[in-house]
């Protein structure tokens, strides 16, 4: 009998052992303590030669609602930031820029450099590390335009964005959605927009976001690099600045460098692009008590600060690839270390210290030097104790009705993200700690899955010695029996 039959029957024998009920069992207890509607994870463990890729749940509200599987898509909110920030790095390692570069000088004929600056300090230029480092000094959010039933918030389209919460549409039209930067920063840009029949502002307001975000009502008193200002609106802008630079359209850019190479054909940065056989999980809205409502889907006009679609399979292929911080097929080491190194820069220029960075490009910086503290402030990080956190990184994601989390340890040959299709609402404090009780929970669960020895020795987890020997020795009497019978079907 062949080695690699004798490995695999002894895979068969011990399969339902190896990877047992323990992790299905605690993923299924979570998904009912926290009452979330459906959930996916890609978890992967040192001690793993590949990940644990599974899903729980159900994808909408309904109650005939199919089950999540690996290849339902899931919004990933701001988990969606870092992989716009894959886009910067892929341009710094195809050399068109540099973290340093002046993002005024990426623009094209006909543009002003208006809203790439700070008219309060117009001398100082607005880099590609301020814009992924949270220091650019633009607003958190596109401004709002306050109107006689509340405020009305651009960032869920279409053109006008939706009155308080977001309501679902799944027809935003993308060019409402993609052109917006593009025509906020080119000169001349329409003054107006089309405003809803059923909504009036206050005297005085506007439907126009070009307007309500032109100028000072975008910006805050700090100079760029001053202070750390978690900005959803500066995200948005990577994707028209990517498009100056390159002479791509931004999904088109992503799909050719980053997620094409990968084979992630199921990651997508508008819905409307998925593929048509791509299940997608409906936002839902958890009322805390079992009992949960559709949102509906929607889409954001700052759409690359928190619109990436993904499935469990897709996050999985991009943890791979970051496990070697994306050298295996995307950028050079020298990118690399950009990507997954301390990018904070104080008012002077100063790089910050590994324990005060807390971004590295768009993720979240968390490193060796901040471990102690890290633990000590998210009790759920308990379970990577024992990993090597050099370099290492993560970002949360929340939005109406999505939760995420993705984390990564390089240096430790671990990641883990999860994605829910659940909160009671944006940043949701109740479905952010449904995303860390999962993802921390499970850790500690991964099934192992080694790669089979060549040669199997007798394994007391799965039969006694003596009963293994037997079995293996009547298993490869029954395979060599069939090998002669159909010799020549064998190749």
């Amino acid at each position: 009998m062949k080695p690699h039959l004798h490995s695999l029957v002894a895979v068969l024998l011990c399969l339902p052992l190896v990877w047992g009920d323990s992790f299905d069992d605690k993923a299924n207890e979570l998904l009912a303590s926290t009452k979330v509607r459906g959930f996916a994870v890609a978890i992967k463990v040192p001690e793993q030669t590949n990940p644990v890729i599974r899903a729980y749940g159900k994808v909408s509200a309904a109650a005939n609602a199919a089950d999540v599987t690996t290849d339902t898509a899931f919004m990933m909110a701001s988990v969606s930031k870092p992989i716009a920030g894959a886009a910067i790095a892929k341009m710094i390692d195809q050399r068109l820029i540099t973290l340093d570069t002046d993002i005024r000088t990426v623009l094209p004929a006909g543009y002003a450099a208006t809203n790439y600056q700070n008219p309060l300090h117009t001398s100082k230029a607005v880099t590609f590390r301020h814009i992924v480092t949270h220091r650019s000094g633009l607003r958190p959010d596109i401004p709002d335009v306050l109107g006689t039933r509340g405020q009305v918030s651009p960032s869920y389209g279409p053109t006008n964005g939706y009155l308080g919460s977001a309501v679902g549409n799944p027809n935003c039209s993308l060019t409402d959605v993609k052109g917006f930067y593009r025509d906020y920063m080119e000169q001349g840009a329409p003054d107006t927009t089309v405003g809803r029949a059923d909504l009036s502002v206050y005297p005085g307001g506007t439907f126009d976001w070009y307007t309500n975000a032109d100028g000072a009502n975008a910006w805050s008193r700090n100079a760029s690099g001053a202070n750390r200002n978690y900005s959803n609106f500066a995200m948005g802008y990577i994707a028209a600045l990517v498009e100056h630079k390159t002479g791509m359209n931004f999904s088109h850019y992503c799909d050719t460098n980053l997620f094409g190479p990968l084979g992630m054909t199921n990651t997508k940065w508008l819905r409307e692009e998925l593929p048509n056989t791509t299940q997608q999980a409906v936002p839902v809205r958890s009322n805390g008590d079992g009992t949960y409502f559709d949102i509906g889907h929607y889409c954001f006009i700052d759409y690359t600060s928190g619109q990436l679609y993904t499935t469990a399979n897709d996050a999985a292929k991009w943890g791979n690839e970051m496990l070697s911080k994306g050298t295996t097929t995307l950028w050079s080491s020298a990118t690399a270390a950009q990507v997954f190194g301390c990018q904070e820069k104080d008012a002077s220029n100063t790089q910050l210290s590994e324990f005060d960075c807390e971004y590295s490009l768009a993720w979240e910086y968390l490193g060796s030097a901040k471990k102690d503290s890290q633990i000590a402030a998210n009790t759920w990080m308990a379970a990577f104790q024992n990993y090597n956190w050099t370099d290492s990184v993560q970002h949360g994601g929340g939005e109406l009705g999505v939760t995420t989390q993705f984390i990564i340890f390089p240096s430790a040959g671990a990641y883990g993200v999860v994605m829910i299709n659940s909160a009671g609402a944006e940043k949701d404090a109740v479905a952010e700690a449904a995303a860390i009780n999962i993802l921390g929970g499970l850790f500690p669960e991964a099934p192992k899955v080694e790669t089979p020895a060549p040669a199997p020795a007798p394994g007391p987890s799965c039969f006694p010695a003596s009963l293994y020997t037997s079995v293996i020795q009547q298993a490869s009497r029954l395979v060599d029996s069939a090998s002669s019978a159909f010799s020549g079907f064998w190749a």
